[in-house]
C-alpha cells in the first residue's frame, strides 16, 4: 500500500505501535492486536507490531494480524529494527515477507543497507530506516551520525524514524529533510516520551507519519485516543501552514 495515498484517504497522520502487555500469553497478545486495530483502524494509517513483543509467534498468526491491518486499508509495520549483514538479513527479510508486512524498520549501524534495501524490495517490502531516534539515550547521534544516516536513507530506504522529543532540533530536522528528501518520516515520541508534532509538520508536512504506542493502547477507550491524536495533528498542521 502506498502510505503517502492513505495519508490524504484517509486524512490521518498517525501510526498506532502494538506492543502487547508482557503478562499477557500469545493467544492472548494476538486477540489484543486484533482487537486494537479493529478499535483504532478508522483514525489511522498504519499498525506498527514491536518484534520483541511477538517472538515466539508462528507465521500463520503474524499473516492474521497483517491481513487484518490491510482488510482495515491501512499499512504494516514490522518494528524489527534488523541489523545484521548477508544472509542473516536474508532470512529475517524473508520471513518478515512471508507474514505479509508492508514495511519494517531498519538499524544502519552494521552498514549493510544497501543490500538489506535491495532484497527487500526484490520482497515487494518497504524498509524504514532508523535516522533520529527519539529516546534520551539517543541524543549522542545528533552530534553527526544522524546525517550520515540521512544520506543513507535517500539512497536506498522508503522511509526514515526521525523522533520528536526534546534533544531534536529543528535545525537537526531540516538537515535530514535536506539530505533525504525522499522518504517519508515515520516520528515516534508522541505522548509518553512528551514530542510535539509540531515541528515535524512544519519541516515534512504531509511526509510524517507519527506513532503512538502507549498512548493509545493503553489508553480507556483506544479509539478515543486514537482520534483525538490524529485530529490533534491535523489541527496542528493546520496552524502551521
Amino acid at each position: 500500500m502506498d502510505i503517502r495515498k492513505l495519508i490524504r484517504e484517509k486524512e490521518s497522520q498517525v501510526c498506532v505501535g502494538i506492543d502487547p502487555p508482557l503478562e499477557l500469553t500469545n493467544e492472548q497478545k494476538l486477540e489484543f492486536a486484533l482487537q486494537i486495530i479493529g478499535r483504532t483502524s478508522k483514525y489511522v494509517v498504519a499498525f506498527k507490531p514491536n518484534r520483541q513483543y511477538f517472538l515466539g509467534f508462528p507465521t500463520e498468526w503474524m499473516e492474521e494480524i497483517t491481513r487484518e491491518i490491510r482488510n482495515r486499508s491501512c499499512v504494516s509495520i514490522m518494528d524489527h529494527k534488523l541489523s545484521d549483514i548477508g544472509s542473516s538479513n536474508s532470512a529475517a527479510i524473508r520471513h518478515i515477507a512471508s507474514e505479509g508486512f508492508d514495511f519494517f524498520t531498519f538499524s544502519p549501524f552494521a552498514g549493510n543497507l544497501a543490500h538489506a534495501a535491495e532484497e527487500a524490495h526484490e520482497l515487494g517490502i518497504g524498509v524504514i530506516s532508523l535516522t533520529l531516534m527519539s529516546n534520551p539515550e539517543a541524543v549522542w547521534m545528533t552530534e553527526g551520525p544522524y546525517v550520515k544516516f540521512a544520506e543513507q536513507a535517500e539512497k536506498y530506504a522508503d522511509g526514515m524514524v526521525v523522533g520528536s522529543t526534546n534533544h531534536i532540533s529543528t535545525d537537526h530536522l531540516h538537515t535530514i529533510r535536506d539530505k533525504a528528501p525522499t522518504p517519508f518520516v515515520l516520528a515516534p515520541g508522541i505522548g509518553f516520551q512528551g514530542g510535539s508534532p509540531r515541528t515535524l509538520l512544519e519541516v515534512f508536512d504531509q511526509d510524517v507519519v507519527f506513532t503512538s504506542s502507549r498512548g493509545i493502547i493503553r489508553a480507556e477507550d483506544p479509539r478515543t485516543a486514537a482520534k483525538e491524536l490524529r485530529d490533534l495533528v491535523r489541527k496542528t498542521r493546520d496552524l502551521v501552514s
